[in-house]
């Protein structure tokens, strides 16, 4: 994971603006944090809290 194009450490908190890069399983998701839920059970709001700027099969084909 990355997090404004650094790497990501466990522990770190996210703010609203971050961008999160996320690698699992050949597939990659870049994301923007728009917002954090009140609640850790906040499901139905956990949605509304980012936005998916790309999402590619394998890394090379993230454009910067």
């Amino acid at each position: 994971m990355k997090i404004n194009g650094n790497a990501g450490k466990a522990g770190r908190e996210v703010q609203v603006g971050d961008e999160l890069e996320i690698s699992r399983r050949g597939h990659v998701t870049r994301l923007k944090v728009l917002g954090l839920p009140q609640k850790s059970d906040d499901k139905a709001r956990a949605k509304e809290c980012y936005e998916i700027l790309e999402e590619s099969k394998d890394h090379q084909s993230l454009a910067r």
